[in-house]
């Protein structure tokens, strides 16, 4: 019998400490290939620098990933995706680059994430960065640590690296990282600051196309902010507020929903009640990221342009 011919991939810093079955699927997704990952290593098609292993193995780096050739003679073809007309470059919304995290200014109007009614994403404008650049990894593919909604701008972090991933990840959840925006609201503020402390219940469904939250219903979660007053300001004949909104938690909508909820919708804000203007947009900028002590070369602080301040 012919010995059977075998692709190997070898696992990168990113695919370290990943199963063996998440690693092979990211090699058959990229390649198109649509059999059972599980049976395939029981039966040693997928083997691990040379010997059968089993789908719950954590990869290391430096580890052949050894895949039956004729796998890939069976593959399904992929469509190919034609070149896309971005709106904009990467360059030009680039805040911070390393090898761990990727800062960009979003502007509004762009969801980070897809959706039914937009063809374009902020994560099509980094994935297709990706293939073009890409990294030696396997299985790591960057993605957003964050998100904001798609009518505020400003700052949004993308992983570059598993590493820059978990450390993100675990500031946000220990709430580390400081999160500032930048809104105009409508009404007087009778305080120089104010503070909200609020449960906020995100509906399974929503009755309206715009998919606001519940403020105050007992079964919501707790969401935390802190409104400061900066100046006054007139915006297309609007008298309004400029205010400095630091966020302790980031639930859906939470700055746009406990503002309405506490006299100050912000101005164009329907869905909460602010006064529509003639571009349909209401004005929300994460302005300000700021970081404890870290591995990753991040400094302090990280400021993005407001676009109606400009």
């Amino acid at each position: 019998m012919m010995p059977m011919d075998f692709r190997t991939f070898t696992a990168a810093k990113d695919d370290s400490g990943r199963r063996l079955d998440k690693v092979a699927g990211r090699i058959f997704e990229a390649h198109g290939i649509s059999k059972g990952i599980f049976p395939l290593i029981r039966k040693g098609l997928v083997k691990v620098n040379g010997k059968k292993s089993s789908g719950e193995y954590r990869v290391c780096e430096g580890d052949s990933i050894q895949v039956a050739a004729f796998l890939f003679e069976e593959q399904r073809e992929i469509p190919q995706e034609e070149n896309r007309n971005f709106p904009f470059t990467l360059e030009e919304i680039t805040v911070f680059r390393n090898q761990h995290l990727l800062i960009v200014n979003k502007p509004s109007g762009i969801n980070v994430q897809p959706s039914k009614d937009s063809e374009f994403c902020l994560c099509d404008l980094i994935e297709d960065d990706f293939k073009k650049n890409g990294g030696k990894s396997i299985s790591f593919r960057p993605g957003p640590l964050h998100r904001i909604d798609r009518y505020t701008s400003g700052l949004v972090a993308f992983s570059q690296s598993l590493e820059g991933a978990k450390w993100f990840t675990e500031n946000i959840e220990n709430h580390t990282i400081g999160k500032e925006y930048l809104g105009v609201a409508q009404g007087e503020y009778k305080k120089k600051e104010e503070l909200y402390e609020d449960l906020i219940f995100v509906p399974e469904t929503s009755e309206n196309a715009y998919g606001t939250v519940i403020v105050g219903k007992d079964s919501g979660k707790k969401a935390v902010t802190k409104a400061r007053f900066l100046e006054k300001m007139e915006i297309q004949r609007n008298l309004c507020s400029l205010v400095s909104f630091t966020i302790e938690t980031g639930r859906k909508h939470q700055i746009r929903a406990q503002s309405a909820s506490h006299g100050h919708p912000l101005l164009g804000d329907v869905a909460y009640g602010g006064k529509e203007l003639k571009n349909k947009m209401f004005f929300l900028h994460a302005y300000r990221l700021t970081f404890p002590q870290n591995p990753l070369g991040l400094p302090e602080e990280i400021t993005a342009k407001c676009p109606f301040l400009q």
